[in-house]
């Protein structure tokens, strides 16, 4: 079984010339509404609404969040997992 995002997902590879410690990397840094808006914007992708026939293929009705509109809550870790990757490319 595929994720029903899968249609949606394109694979561009993508090579940083920033890490964490860069003034161009709009991530980290003191608390400022600039880096607020950065993260925002990310975060904004972070939860995803999942159709009810995904969740009874899974077995999994009873651990999720179901919505108003019978389908349920996900989110996809691909923002940890970014991040993730950008740490380990700065060593």
């Amino acid at each position: 079984m595929t994720t029903p995002i899968r249609k949606y997902v394109e694979y561009e590879p993508t090579y940083f010339k920033m890490t964490e410690t860069s003034k161009d990397y709009g991530l980290v840094g003191q608390p400022s509404e600039e880096l607020d808006k950065n993260w925002s914007n990310i975060m904004q992708y972070f939860y995803a609404e999942i159709p009810k026939e995904y969740m009874q293929k899974l077995g999994r009705e009873r651990e999720g969040i179901r919505l108003p509109n019978g389908n349920y809550l996900a989110n996809y870790a691909f923002i940890h997992q970014l991040h993730c990757l950008v740490q380990i490319l700065s060593l």
